[in-house]
């Protein structure tokens, strides 16, 4: 009884939000799947289980995969679809050299092209090694970091543009936390059995890596990083605490952020 009432009211909620003029809505054309519930959960108390329960016991994660979602589905299908949209533009001639097309499906190629990237080896990588060999003092590795902000994932600290979280008519400038080589914060605080194994494996590729650009005493290197990540995600907010925006809005001048961390040369790096 309960499970019909509930129904009802979604099927006649999804029927106004969509504003049709068809008689009647399917639950496919409204983008919901029954076969996904679990009826012999009351949505009163697990409505996540409810909604999701069959899916859950019937979609395992994949062995290459480390979830599996129907987000994932609709990446796959969608990257899927973007290469068959590809590989017709590769047969079109009139894609001449200079188009936004052939640079589309240049890219994609070079992408494709794994012969040429092994026989390339670590080459393309060697002038970004050889400034970072240079560094030999704070403001080089700031001056290091403002040369490659486009070319990286943020190391250390991250800009972002996007609407200011109180008054959505102006964009604001976020700094947040930098890129870790490991998912979040857990990875590197937490003491348990298998985070400690992870840790492990983690330095252990990181020391191949090394090995791999011809570094000397990579064992000790690939320490020193999970040592040097590891003090910047102790500060960090946990997953939960992020999840509160009003952690999220800290507005700040310059001047009031080049206080809080004076060790950074905030001007120089704007300008």
């Amino acid at each position: 009884k309960n499970f019909t009432k509930f129904i009802l009211v979604l099927f006649i909620g999804i029927a106004f939000i969509s504003c049709t003029d068809k008689a009647k809505t399917s639950p496919a054309d409204a983008g919901i799947n029954l076969a996904n519930l679990d009826t012999t959960v009351s949505p009163k108390q697990n409505f996540y289980k409810f909604v999701n329960g069959n899916w859950l016991k019937n979609n395992e994660i994949p062995d290459d995969r480390s979830s599996v979602s129907a987000g994932l589905e609709v990446y796959l299908k969608t990257k899927d679809q973007v290469a068959g949209i590809l590989e017709e533009a590769k047969k079109n001639k009139k894609y001449t050299t200079g188009t936004d097309q052939r640079k589309a499906i240049d890219l994609y190629e070079s992408y494709l092209d794994t012969t040429s990237r092994n026989k390339a080896g670590f080459t393309p990588l060697k002038p970004y090694f050889n400034q970072i060999d240079k560094i030999t003092n704070t403001t080089d590795l700031q001056n290091y970091l403002v040369s490659v902000e486009s070319k990286m994932s943020s190391p250390f600290f991250g800009l972002g543009v996007d609407a200011d979280l109180k008054n959505s008519k102006m964009n604001t400038l976020y700094i947040g936390v930098g890129a870790l080589g490991l998912p979040d914060r857990d990875y590197y605080i937490t003491k348990d059995k298998d985070s400690k194994e992870i840790r492990n494996q983690y330095v252990a590729h990181i020391e191949k890596m090394f090995d791999m650009v011809g570094e000397q005493n990579s064992k000790k290197q690939a320490a020193d990083v999970l040592k040097i990540e590891t003090l910047l995600a102790t500060p960090m907010l946990t997953k939960v605490e992020r999840r509160d925006a009003r952690k999220q809005y800290n507005p700040m001048s310059v001047a009031d952020l080049s206080k809080l961390t004076p060790s950074i040369n905030w001007k120089n790096y704007f300008d």
